[in-house]
């Protein structure tokens, strides 16, 4: 069965530099993290910020994330990088799974 527990939303016009120092402040990966990282990031610690079993391995979650665009700006600037030289930085960004990757960096058990 399947259910949504949890909706989360951040407004239009949010700092997300602000915001992460009101519900994590503690991550400083948090800085090297393209826009779509950040976002995915503090919609994961709005969602379970108050579970006292958060950085515990569960097997009864799953995580749904959808873009109209996807990572589009990254894959733009990645393309423009290689007139030059290619950004391996620029790269990692384009790939899918590169947010979950950031949100499962953040709450992999100890």
């Amino acid at each position: 069965m399947l259910s949504i527990i949890s909706r989360v939303s951040i407004p239009c016009g949010t700092s997300l530099e602000a915001l992460y120092r009101k519900v994590a402040g503690d991550y400083p990966k948090f800085f090297k993290m393209d826009v779509l990282c950040r976002l995915g990031f503090l919609l994961t610690e709005m969602l379970v910020k108050d579970e006292p079993d958060r950085f515990v391995l569960r097997h009864d979650r799953a995580v749904l994330m959808f873009s109209r665009n996807g990572s589009y700006c990254n894959d733009r600037n990645y393309g423009d990088s290689l007139m030059d030289f290619p950004s391996p930085a620029l790269f990692v960004y384009t790939l899918p799974n590169i947010v979950g990757t950031n949100m499962r960096g953040r709450l992999r058990p100890s």
